[in-house]
């Protein structure tokens, strides 16, 4: 457990007086000031990124600006550097079946489409796109995106396995949002799903979790100290 890390999401309201978490641009009024916030910024263009961090933002996490726009990353990192990041809002892909008639040349059969649970990104308003979540953080990593954080729509154990992919192509950049404070639910994520960096809801005692995890996560299940 010494190298998972928790934060929280926070209400804008109260910003300067609370520890260092996650905001949603939307509760962000224009004289707020946002010292040691990681704002969400769904849409945001350049300007409002320009605008966040001279606000006091410790950075910016961009949404579906980023997806529509790639550029968009490559220009605020020039300027800014690691304070610019990922959100990926994610559900997983369905699996379906579909008649391949390509691999066999005398008979057709039935193949599954998305045999391993994957993330698909979704819109600011919750539309599944066909774009892997994976895949993108890679692209937006390369660009030069310092941190990923990845909110799970719904989660059920089949996003463990994609959970566990995206930690493994992030790395310490990976932050996850499942929605939950539940001891029993972060401790399937951390050791299932190798989430290293858990973002918790509004409210909740990150130090107090930390150490009930911890506990959970004993040597006799495996789980390393470090």
């Amino acid at each position: 457990m010494n190298d998972c890390r928790f934060l929280s999401w926070r209400d804008a309201a109260a910003a300067a007086a609370q520890e260092p978490g996650y905001l949603h641009e939307a509760a962000v009024s224009a004289e707020e000031r946002l010292d040691g916030c990681s704002v969400v910024s769904a849409t945001g263009d350049l300007e409002r990124v320009d605008a966040l961090l001279a606000a006091g933002a410790q950075e910016v996490l961009l949404g579906e600006g980023a997806l529509r726009d790639s550029t968009l990353v490559r220009e605020a990192v020039t300027r800014h550097g690691e304070r610019i990041g990922l959100w990926l809002p994610v559900r997983r892909a369905e699996a379906s079946w579909g008649l391949d008639t390509v691999s066999n040349a005398d008979f057709s059969t039935l193949a599954i489409t998305n045999p391993v649970p994957r993330w698909m990104i979704c819109q600011a308003d919750g539309t599944l796109t066909d774009v892997d979540a994976c895949w993108w953080a890679g692209e937006m990593i390369k660009a030069g995106c310092g941190k990923v954080l990845v909110s799970v729509a719904t989660p059920e154990d089949d996003d463990l396995l994609a959970c566990a992919e995206m930690a493994e192509c992030a790395g310490e950049r990976f932050w996850l949002d499942a929605g939950s404070a539940d001891i029993e639910e972060l401790r399937f994520w951390v050791r299932y799903g190798q989430a290293r960096r858990l973002v918790l809801p509004a409210g909740s005692d990150t130090v107090s979790i930390h150490t009930a995890l911890a506990q959970r996560l004993d040597d006799s299940e495996g789980f390393p100290d470090a």
